[in-house]
């Protein structure tokens, strides 16, 4: 091409190409043609999908070899995909560019809203949902404030009410002590009372152990 200053215009290097290199020509599939025409960019695989305009898709290599269960874990990466910007319901994840292998990845549940959309639509969409935000941002921060101090409120209210209160007084102090006195009393007379004993209390030697008397047995009759 250079010997026969070919201009570097696709038609004039198609045209020289069937000219003189016709017999090295290659068939492709038109789908894989049109997928390799389309438009590249990189994508995000999330904990929640792999995500590109704020879309979220799935696609079986990432099922099967675990991506999103890895993002949670390890962290984020990137992918390579293509896209057709008229059709957004399908993103394709390259995985051998050379060959023409695409992996479609359709929109999960959590995009369901942007189903049938076009790119521009998605991005016209997010843009009046950022606005919106922002609008609505004073009245979310005069809200927070609003809680903040209602809550201020009550905890000076309780820390107030509870140095007015009066301190426990000597006497529920010793109404308390007489209580604990009286339970443990209580509970040693239960004890005594009803403790296992073989003998009563009062023919118990002091210090000693019980000592139980056998009952006298009739001597044997001799039959010699």
């Amino acid at each position: 091409m250079i010997a026969d200053r070919v201009p570097e215009i696709p038609c004039e290097l198609w045209e020289w190409g069937i000219a003189h290199r016709s017999g090295s020509l290659r068939a492709f599939a038109p789908e894989k043609v049109q997928l390799s025409l389309m438009p590249s960019d990189d994508a995000t695989v999330t904990a929640t999908g792999i995500r590109y305009a704020t879309c979220f898709y799935t696609c079986e290599k990432a099922m099967e070899e675990h991506w999103f269960e890895r993002a949670r874990q390890k962290g984020r990466w990137k992918v390579r995909i293509s896209y057709d910007p008229r059709h957004m319901d399908e993103i394709y994840l390259h995985e051998d560019v050379k060959r023409g292998n695409f992996i479609p990845c359709t929109l999960t549940e959590k995009s369901r809203h942007h189903r049938g959309r076009m790119l521009w639509e998605i991005l016209q969409v997010n843009g009046e949902e950022r606005r919106s935000q922002r609008n609505h941002e004073p009245q979310a921060l005069r809200s927070r404030i609003n809680l903040n101090e209602k809550i201020k409120g009550i905890v000076n209210e309780a820390e107030a009410m509870r140095s007015e209160a009066p301190p426990p007084s000597g006497g529920a102090r010793q109404r308390t002590g007489n209580i604990r006195e009286n339970r443990s009393k209580e509970s040693q007379e239960n004890r005594k009372r009803e403790a296992f004993r073989m003998l009563p209390p009062s023919e118990e030697a002091p210090g000693t152990a019980a000592v139980l008397p056998f009952p006298k047995t009739k001597e044997a009759d001799d039959y010699r």
